[in-house]
């Protein structure tokens, strides 16, 4: 048993380190983004040092933008890989799991890793996000390269000066404790949600495989964890009690999405662990509850 809860705190770790790694990767997209954009402002002309509303300054937005966009949205399509690779090793951790839970072969998840990567936009043959698939569509960068192609144009359209224009739209390319840029706040939030939905797609595709009915509630509770969670953490719940929970509703939740994968809502940090019977029979004899809430 102390292996089957230690492969739980595994899953957890790699899912924390894989967040806190996913938020220093997009900073660092988000600071190389500003030198990029920098460079592009730098460019335009200025008479006492304005920027000047004319046709070249003009086009050199529009075309800045342009290789800006191109630029980012390569950016964006190598970080997704990064989380495909993530991905492939919670995986793998989730294949350990569930060998606790009863022993296959190794290749018999071969199916499930397909269909589950597939489902997240990932071709494990090939090796590639899938067109149209989550990691490609989810990092679009159409809202970044529109609102910093507005902020460009409202500069020159203006006269502003190009000293105070530059510092103050530099603040939109940082990242600390006091603000949130635009990099970050368009993809740190789907970005670590992933993780955490990925495990429970998993959990639930090979747990419906292996015929299993009952799972462990748990997590990390946060600061802002909300009740729902609060009160089913720890505890045991039948799949069939599961399930009922999408006709409730509460404070999070993510309306038309089955509560197996997304749980409490956005930015839950809770996930399901799937176990047999004879594991629920001995974890109850351990005092462990069923299908009750705390």
């Amino acid at each position: 048993m102390a292996k089957f809860e230690d492969l739980i705190k595994r899953r957890e770790k790699l899912i924390a380190d894989a967040e806190a790694q996913a938020t220093t990767r997009l900073r660092g997209i988000e600071s190389d983004s500003w030198g990029f954009i920098a460079e592009l402002v730098n460019g335009l002309d200025t008479v006492e040092g304005k920027l000047v509303f004319k046709a070249s300054n003009v086009r050199r937005v529009q075309s800045g933008v342009l290789s800006f966009s191109g630029w980012l949205q390569t950016k964006l399509f190598d970080f997704g890989k990064w989380i495909a690779n993530r991905f492939l090793s919670l995986f793998g951790i989730n294949v350990s799991y569930f060998n606790q839970v009863e022993k296959r072969q190794e290749s018999a998840y071969d199916a499930a890793k397909r269909l589950v990567l597939l489902r997240w936009g990932w071709d494990v043959d090939k090796q590639k996000p899938v067109p149209g698939g989550f990691l490609q569509t989810a990092f679009n960068v159409q809202s970044v390269a529109e609102t910093v192609g507005q902020r460009l144009m409202a500069g020159i359209g203006g006269g502003m000066d190009l000293k105070t224009f530059t510092k103050t739209f530099k603040q939109d390319f940082v990242t600390n404790a006091q603000t949130t840029g635009t990099v970050v706040k368009n993809f740190e939030r789907v970005a670590q949600d992933s993780f955490q939905m990925f495990d429970r797609t998993v959990q639930n595709t090979v747990a419906t495989d292996l015929g299993l009915a009952f799972a462990l509630y748990s997590g990390t509770e946060i600061k802002n964890s909300r009740v729902f969670c609060k009160e089913r953490t720890g505890i045991i719940y039948s799949r069939a009690f599961i399930e009922s929970w999408n006709g409730l509703n509460w404070d999070g939740k993510i309306p038309g999405t089955d509560v197996k994968e997304t749980l409490g809502g956005y930015n839950c940090r809770h996930h399901l662990s799937w176990l047999s019977e004879q594991m629920v029979e001995l974890l109850k004899k351990r005092g462990q509850k069923v299908d009750v809430y705390d």
